[in-house]
């Protein structure tokens, strides 16, 4: 069963289409900008996630 799969192809898209990199680490999707990581995206039973590794570049704050 491919679990959230039209979620992780729109986020997919939404990345790709911001020029970032991507690339396979870790057995999970990577997208790089300016040869550092920046982001990760994995799939699991309940949950599709999008990690940030340089969330503190973000302009904006998120709201739990």
């Amino acid at each position: 069963m491919r679990m959230f799969w039209d979620e992780r192809r729109r986020l997919r898209n939404l990345r790709r289409a911001c020029g970032l990199a991507e690339t396979v680490t870790w057995g999970k999707l990577c997208y790089t900008f300016g040869g550092s990581n920046v982001a990760i995206t994995c799939g699991m039973k309940h949950v599709c996630a999008l990690g940030s590794f340089k969330g503190r570049f973000w302009r904006t704050p998120m709201a739990c």
